[in-house]
């Protein structure tokens, strides 16, 4: 996907470091009308960037949410590349 002129492509690079415990949380009571999301406990670098991670732990990291109205949605707790290259 090209990037969108509008915003720009930005590059990200992460080497030689340690990305543990750390986590995104969020508790609700909003109904389904309401769009929400806990995401990226870790590391969480968007489809209009790009990025390299060499040489770096991540571990240790949580994305959790509660709802007690509507749906309780978390994503990205871990890094998961969308594809890799040496």
């Amino acid at each position: 996907m090209p990037p969108d002129p509008a915003r720009p492509f930005i590059k990200h690079s992460l080497s030689g470091s340690s990305v543990t415990n750390n986590s995104a949380t969020l508790n609700a009571w909003l109904p389904n009308s309401v769009e929400l999301l806990a995401i990226a406990g870790g590391i969480h670098i968007s489809d209009q960037a790009a990025g390299s991670i060499r040489n770096t732990t991540i571990s240790g990291n949580s994305a959790t949410m509660t709802n007690t109205v509507g749906d309780a949605n978390a994503s990205q707790a871990v890094f998961t590349p969308t594809s890799t290259s040496s």
